[in-house]
C-alpha cells in the first residue's frame, strides 16, 4: 500500500504538525506500508522528502526535497523530476487553517483519493467554532454564553453586542486551533486590543464567558464502520489558561485518565460527544472537548485532526483503552474516507 503522510502546511500550527508527523512516523508499522513523505511549506509549496522523523521535527526536511504538484485529473502527485506517485491512502498529519477546514480534503476528493479524517463538509463545520456551537445548541447541548464579532464591524457595534457578558471572557478566532490568537480578558478596557489580536488569525471572532470547571476531552475513532469511544481525559495546569505555550512549551500540564468527574456527568458527556460526531457527519476520528462543572456539561469544540504527538490527549486516550499508537494508526488507515 502506498501511504502518503503529509505534514506542515500554510498554517499557524505548522510546527505542531511537524511534531505530530514525527510521532506518527516513529510509531507506524513500516512493514505494512510503502510510506511517501510529503511536506508543505509555510508558503504553500509541496515537496516529496526523504527526511527522517527527527529532521522533520526540527524543520530540516526541505534539504534535498523534490518539488511536487497534484495532478487532479489522474489522481497522482508528480515531482519536479517527473516521478509519479499514486497514493492508495493519504494521511494528513496536519492542523490549522487551509488544512482542517475542508480545503485540503477538497483536494483529495478532487483527486479521487482515499484519505484519513472527516470529509469537506464536516471538517468545515467543526473547524468553525461558531458553526459547531450553533449545531450543539440545535441539539440541546449547552455552550458557554458568547457573542460574535466580525472584522468589518465598528468597535462601537461590537462593544454594544458584548454588553451583558460577564468578565473574564475569552476572545478567540472562530477558526483555528492550538489556542493561537486567544486572549483572556478581565475587563472591557482590554477587549478591543484582544479583538485586534484575534482578527490577525480570522475575520470572525468569538467573545465567550469563562467557564469555571474541569477541561475534559474524549476521543472518537471508527473501526469497521462502528464508533469507538475512549474514556474521558482531564487536563490540569496552573497557568491562567490552556494557551499555546502551556500546551507545547510547559512541563506544568497534567493528564488524568479517566477524568475525575461524576459518573452521571461522564455518561452525559459521552452521549453528547457521540451525538455531535454523528450530527456533524464526522468520520474517521475526532477529539471533542468539554467543560465540566459540578452539575453541568458544556461543549467547547470539536477537533477533526487532533494532535498526534505521544504527549497529545488523542493517542493517550486510546492507549489507556488498550489501543497502542501503532494499532491506532492501523485502525485509522483501515477506516479511510472513500470517494
Amino acid at each position: 500500500m502506498n501511504l502518503c503522510i503529509i505534514f506542515g502546511g500554510k498554517s499557524s500550527e505548522y510546527e505542531v504538525s511537524l511534531r505530530s508527523a514525527c510521532a506518527v512516523l516513529e510509531n507506524i508499522d513500516k512493514s505494512k506500508y510503502d510510506i511517501v513523505k510529503i511536506g508543505i511549506t509555510k508558503n504553500g509549496k509541496w515537496y516529496k522528502t526523504d527526511a527522517s522523523p527527527s529532521e522533520i521535527a526540527a524543520d530540516e526536511w526541505q534539504r534535498g526535497a523534490k518539488e511536487l504538484v497534484c495532478d487532479l485529473n489522474r489522481g497522482v502527485f508528480v515531482t519536479s523530476e517527473k516521478e509519479i506517485i499514486k497514493p492508495d491512502v493519504v494521511f494528513p498529519v496536519m492542523h490549522g487553517e487551509n488544512v482542517e477546514n475542508g480545503t485540503l480534503q477538497g483536494v483529495f476528493e478532487a483527486m479521487n483519493v482515499k484519505y484519513i479524517g472527516c470529509n469537506v463538509k464536516s471538517s468545515a463545520l467543526a473547524y468553525d467554532k461558531h458553526f459547531s456551537k450553533l449545531i450543539a445548541e440545535i441539539c440541546g447541548i449547552k455552550v458557554a454564553k458568547y457573542r460574535i464579532a466580525r472584522r468589518w464591524e465598528s468597535a462601537e457595534k461590537i462593544l454594544k453586542r458584548a454588553k451583558g457578558l460577564e468578565y473574564p471572557v475569552f476572545v478567540k478566532p472562530a477558526e483555528g486551533g492550538s489556542s493561537c490568537g486567544i486572549t483572556k480578558v478581565k475587563g472591557v478596557n482590554n477587549l478591543l486590543k484582544a479583538l485586534d489580536f484575534a482578527f490577525e488569525y480570522c475575520d470572525k471572532v468569538i467573545i465567550e464567558e469563562q467557564v469555571v470547571g474541569k477541561e475534559v476531552e474524549i476521543a472518537i475513532a471508527q473501526s469497521n464502520g462502528k464508533i469507538v469511544m475512549t474514556e474521558c481525559g482531564e487536563i490540569t495546569y496552573s497557568s491562567d489558561f490552556y494557551d499555546y505555550d502551556t500546551k507545547y512549551k510547559s512541563n506544568d500540564v497534567g493528564y488524568q485518565i479517566p477524568a475525575n468527574i461524576d459518573t452521571s456527568l461522564e455518561k452525559k458527556l459521552k452521549s453528547q460527544a457521540k451525538r455531535l460526531f454523528c450530527e456533524m457527519g464526522c468520520t474517521g476520528l475526532s477529539r471533542i472537548d468539554f467543560f465540566v462543572t459540578e452539575n453541568e456539561v458544556i461543549f467547547n469544540e470539536i477537533n477533526t485532526l487532533p494532535g498526534f504527538t505521544e504527549a497529545s490527549m488523542f493517542p493517550m486516550l486510546f492507549e489507556k483503552k488498550g489501543v497502542s499508537f501503532k494499532r491506532l494508526i492501523d485502525m485509522l488507515i483501515k477506516n479511510v474516507n472513500f470517494y
